[in-house]
């Protein structure tokens, strides 16, 4: 079975506890900006959206990657980053819609969720439960597929 983060927007306070647990257990240090989910802040509406890769069917990355570094899973499948072939272009950071593709500003390489290999940290850490980890099913990935529409819709409309 195929699972998913689902996240309500709703209920996240910013608190970033995702993101620190992520840079934690991934790269051994407390820094949320070094988590591969990140907390965009919008504080006049009082909103704190998780940014996070949502594993993308025809993943933009994915198909720009000139090396081929991202591949999809073919069980869990999610993308995963092969970091010995990424070179660091950044062509996937720019391709992805929802700018869920990070830079380690000491690799250099690119970073992304992979669902900690399906357990991800931060559906533990989150006091809120904002972030769950779910089976895919088609009612979920129509939701997902209709929000992400509305999100592509009004980065053409700000074009």
């Amino acid at each position: 079975m195929v699972y998913t983060l689902d996240i309500d927007y709703m209920k996240c306070t910013g608190c970033q506890s995702c993101s620190v647990a992520c840079s934690l257990k991934r790269e051994k240090i407390s820094n949320p900006l070094l988590g591969r989910i990140q907390v965009a802040r919008w504080e006049i509406e009082g909103l704190h959206v998780p940014i996070v890769c949502r594993q993308c069917e025809d993943a933009p990355c994915a198909q720009v990657c000139p090396v081929n570094a991202l591949v999809r899973d073919s069980d869990s499948q999610v993308i995963e980053i092969d970091s010995n072939r990424c070179i660091g272009c950044r062509m996937c950071v720019i391709a992805c819609p929802f700018g869920a593709m990070i830079v380690n500003p000491h690799s250099l390489k690119v970073m992304k969720c992979d669902h900690c290999q399906g357990d991800p940290l931060c559906i533990h850490v989150c006091q809120n439960q904002a972030i769950k980890y779910v089976p895919l099913t088609k009612s979920l990935y129509a939701k997902r597929m209709a929000g992400s529409r509305k999100i592509l819709d009004s980065i053409a409309g700000t074009a």
